[in-house]
């Protein structure tokens, strides 16, 4: 008889309640049914509240809070209205205890993930929440080992007075495995690259965990998009999952090339322009191949080179190899180089890289007055660095909504090389070798406006760290990409901080205008050179897909503290991409 009224105080008490009070009431009065059923501090009465929207949410919630502290059998006992005022009278009931919860046949490694401790249950009030809790996270963690269709319920139940004694009965149901992984729809991606880089491998226990980081780690990919969810073919023991994605051009290449007399040596051509070419998922197996170039002035070209070889040996992991060279008129040569290995997870990745960076003095940089202290230096830096980022935009290349966290941290050895270009004396007080550290960071956030806007909110910054730091090793902000207002690269800092307000408004799904405003402070104290500065930039741009490509425009207005606002100092940023 016990056991009858437990369920029907869990099951039945609502209907009529919900129908007794449907409509909207001004005051709703609950009172004890019964003075002594009142508990102190589990639900002081009575309890008067105005202006009720939904009385019959309100209640719900009483008494589920009343049930998950193990009054089970906690009811309306009756309800009067008069007016706008509803006066209910609540019966709390006894408070019901767990006397003991078996694991009955629950395998020990589900019950230790699930939390579950015979202790934590021993004497305690009966909560059919924690239950529901403690049940959900066993059948959780079954079907992401292979049982999707394991049951779990309550076995031996006695109740005797106000004690509950119960323990688990666990049934797997069979076992699944994963076979082989089908792609429907436009995409040119082959199954067997997207097994190991989704890491869903025939074979495998079935996982609806794993189906799940698969699909969002699918939505990560530029080179296609996710036409609908996932689906699962069921056959005898084996799971043949299916995952719907179109092609999504994500390949590019622009460029220009300007050709003009060099004014500084006769009867020779002076080469300018850039070069943007991005070739992704190359052979329908993810690889990727990056290269850009630009020269804007003379003798000062840049190049970045990159290559990505995922699912390296059908495993998750991605090498990156990557290169890049920057020359500073006849200053001074950068080239750095970099090989490190990405491991993939949920929402973002772990990397790790080896990095080997080395810059040499030209003709300008070691033409130095021989009383001035050296701010430029030959050097070689071999770094040894880690990372992580964290990703969970709704889209690759026109976010709105989602956030990103990225940051990494870099250590090696550097050596200071004696140039004997340089005086002797340019060198005194300077370590050959030292330690140095480096250190950034990066966290953006995108927050739906409306439906056609969104608001991105943007931090990163950077922090390089050695007692002999030279100008050529600087990070250098400025340009379309980090401070715009700015030429590419115009800032040097050991320091920086860059905050960002970008307003945009969607006109289609992939074309908008932007408002922008960006906010940024450097510093470097070097031996013979020191900035500190707050530059800020703020203007206008649109970014405009059609047939023929994507053009982008920006035009921006930067300040430093030695150069106000000024339209003659705008920069005008116009660019073309070519996808395929």
């Amino acid at each position: 008889m016990n056991q009858l009224k437990l369920l029907l105080a869990l099951s039945g008490t609502w209907l009529w309640l919900f129908q007794a009070i449907a409509q909207p009431v001004r005051t709703l009065i609950i009172q004890p049914a019964e003075q002594e059923s009142v508990m102190p501090g589990v639900l002081p009465l009575p309890v008067v509240r105005k202006n009720v929207p939904d009385a019959a949410v309100y209640l719900r919630k009483i008494l589920s809070g009343l049930h998950s502290q193990g009054y089970v059998l906690a009811s309306a006992d009756s309800i009067h209205r008069s007016g706008d005022t509803t006066m209910v009278w609540l019966h709390t009931g006894d408070l019901f205890r767990w006397v003991i919860l078996r694991p009955g046949n629950v395998p020990e490694t589900l019950l230790r993930e699930a939390g579950y401790k015979e202790r934590l249950v021993k004497d305690k009030p009966f909560s059919g929440t924690q239950m529901a809790r403690l049940t959900g996270s066993i059948l959780t963690q079954s079907e992401n080992r292979g049982y999707p269709f394991a049951t779990l319920r309550l076995d031996s139940l006695d109740i005797t007075g106000t004690g509950i004694a119960a323990q688990l009965r666990y049934s797997p149901g069979p076992y699944i495995i994963f076979d082989s992984l089908e792609i429907r729809g436009s995409a040119r991606v082959k199954p067997r690259f997207l097994e190991t880089y989704l890491h869903i491998q025939n074979g495998q226990p079935y996982s609806e965990a794993g189906l799940q980081r698969g699909l969002r780690r699918l939505r990560q990919l530029p080179y296609l998009t996710i036409r609908q969810p996932y689906t699962v073919t069921l056959r005898n023991d084996r799971a043949y999952p299916v995952f719907y994605a179109d092609h999504r051009p994500a390949n590019v290449v622009d460029g220009i090339i300007g050709i003009q007399p060099n004014e500084q040596e006769a009867n020779k051509l002076l080469v300018t322009g850039q070069l943007n070419l991005q070739l992704r998922n190359l052979f329908s197996s993810g690889k990727t191949f990056l290269l850009q170039w630009q020269q804007i002035r003379r003798a000062s070209p840049r190049l970045d080179m990159a290559w990505e070889h995922p699912a390296l040996l059908r495993t998750p992991l991605t090498v990156k190899a990557g290169f890049s060279l920057l020359k500073e008129d006849s200053t001074f040569l950068n080239i750095n180089q970099q090989l490190g290995l990405t491991y993939p997870l949920s929402n973002g990745s772990l990397q790790t890289w080896v990095r080997l960076r080395s810059s040499r003095l030209g003709a300008a940089g070691t033409a130095a007055p021989a009383e001035a202290l050296p701010s430029l230096g030959d050097t070689r830096l071999v770094t040894y660095g880690a990372g992580y980022e964290w990703n969970n935009l709704d889209d690759v290349f026109y976010p709105m909504r989602g956030a990103v966290v990225q940051f990494s941290a870099e250590a090696g050895n550097k050596t200071v090389l004696i140039n004997t270009a340089l005086p002797p004396e340019f060198y005194e007080g300077i370590s050959t070798s030292s330690a140095q550290f480096s250190l950034q960071a990066e966290a953006k956030k995108f927050t739906v406006i409306s439906r056609r806007s969104t608001l991105l909110a943007q931090a990163r910054g950077g922090k390089l760290i050695n007692q002999n730091l030279f100008l050529n090793e600087l990070f250098r902000p400025g340009g379309l990409n980090s401070l715009r207002g700015f030429n590419e690269n115009f800032f040097f800092a050991s320091e920086y901080a860059i905050g960002t307000l970008e307003y945009r408004y969607f006109m289609e799904a992939d074309s908008y205008l932007f408002l922008f405003y960006d906010q940024a402070w450097l510093k470097h104290d070097l031996r013979g050179s020191y900035l500190e500065d707050g530059p800020s930039g703020f203007g206008t741009g649109l970014s405009l897909t059609t047939k023929a490509g994507i053009f982008n425009f920006v035009y921006a207005l930067g300040n430093t503290q030695d150069r106000p606002f000024g339209l003659n100092f705008s920069k005008i940023h116009f660019g073309y991409v070519s996808r395929f």
